[in-house]
């Protein structure tokens, strides 16, 4: 009778130790899953920062480029399709600071990608065009 007490004694324990071990397996799971999902919503929420500034850097340069470079451009066309003589030194200096200004635009591209630590073949290319 004692040796029948100990044996269901013995397979009680053994059952509440398989219960706890897998209860501590569950919160360990599902601590690893709670850390997972919020490192995959942080990557996410980067990945949308990333597509938002990217957006809105090619919204800057296209206005910027809409803004000065076209303008003078076709204030420039305008003088010499127009009644209006230029010199060459008028037309020169029309067309350097056209070239002042796309620099300027290049040089604040290529900042932006290193800050961003973004290294493309365009960064590449605006280093070379500055």
């Amino acid at each position: 009778m004692l040796l029948n007490y100990l044996v269901d004694t013995a397979s009680q324990t053994a059952e509440i130790s398989a219960i706890n071990t897998d209860t501590a397996e569950d919160n360990l799971q599902d601590r690893y899953n709670h850390q997972v999902d919020g490192l995959l919503l942080a990557n996410q929420n980067l990945l949308f920062k990333l597509v938002n500034q990217q957006e809105e850097t090619r919204n800057e340069i296209a206005r910027e480029l809409h803004d000065s470079v076209l303008a003078d451009l076709m204030m420039l066309k305008r003088y010499i399709s127009g009644d209006k003589e230029l010199s060459k030194e008028e037309m020169s200096d029309i067309v350097d600071d056209i070239i002042k200004q796309l620099r300027d635009i290049v040089n604040e591209c290529t900042r932006r990608l290193s800050m961003n630590g973004v290294k493309s073949k365009s960064g590449n290319a605006f280093a070379k065009i500055a």
